[in-house]
């Protein structure tokens, strides 16, 4: 008679498990997304970011697997405080393996975000459709995404929003296949639910954004990069423009 399939080896076979620690220093030049028709000056501040991941990966078949992720994290501003934040985010995503180098896939997130005063605690909900493209002989990877999101903002509803995100990324390996650099640009749409006091019409905001990253890995995973967004709003006032500064060290899985 055919053999039972144990269970501790279905996991060990079809199942990857493992947990990380992500620790970041990031500089924000405009804390609060002040707003460039504002008479008071951005604020600046560091804030440090500590992330604990637990990814899995289910292999339905060699070529489909899901996807999953749970994320606590925690964000600690130096001067501004009241941005404190405790972050849980889950993930669950399906890719094919299309041909070799091609790889399709969809899913969804969820994430909930208990900031210290309240004021900017809110809930997320994603979809999300990508594509990637493996060329090996120059160690290129091409990533095209599309994202739609629902923004739920407890404090105020006015600031509750669809938004549509749209994009690439191309990344590189450098002299080495322990240095690598990423160069990405999106598109964003937001279209809020209701109108702010003092506006006669809802508010659309149009944003650019692009981020270039160095990633070194060797032991442990070390990123620096810079982001910048340009955020044109259909309520000229209520446009602004940021750029962060990033330093990143994601610690090697020390639970398999």
């Amino acid at each position: 008679p055919p053999k039972e399939k144990s269970f501790v080896k279905f996991i060990k076979e079809d199942v990857n498990l493992e947990s990380t620690l992500l620790l970041s220093t990031e500089y924000d030049d405009n804390t609060y997304k002040t707003f460039n028709s504002d008479t008071i000056a951005p604020e600046k501040d560091f804030l440090f970011r500590a992330f604990l991941n637990s990814d899995g990966k289910y292999y339905l078949t060699k070529r489909d697997n899901i996807d999953f992720k749970y994320q606590l994290g925690a964000k600690k501003y130096i001067k501004e405080d009241s941005q404190d934040t405790i972050i849980n985010y889950l993930e669950v995503n399906y890719s094919h393996l299309l041909l070799e180098n091609h790889t399709l896939g969809f899913g969804g997130n969820v994430k909930f975000k208990n900031e210290k005063e309240g004021d900017e605690s809110f809930i997320l909900t994603s979809a999300n459709l990508d594509y990637q493209y493996k060329y090996r002989p120059l160690y290129l990877k091409i990533h095209f995404d599309a994202t739609y999101t629902y923004f739920d903002f407890f404090d105020n509803s006015a600031f509750s929003f669809h938004r549509g995100r749209y994009g690439f990324y191309i990344s590189k390996s450098i002299l080495t296949d322990l240095l690598y650099g990423t160069l990405g640009y999106h598109l964003e749409n937001q279209f809020f639910r209701e109108k702010l006091s003092g506006y006669d019409e809802k508010r659309d905001d149009f944003k650019h954004e692009g981020s270039l990253y160095l990633d070194w890995q060797k032991f442990v995973l070390s990123r620096v990069g810079v982001v910048y967004q340009d955020s044109n709003s259909n309520l000229d006032d209520l446009s602004y423009t940021s750029y962060r500064v990033i330093s990143e060290t994601l610690r090697s899985p020390f639970l398999s």
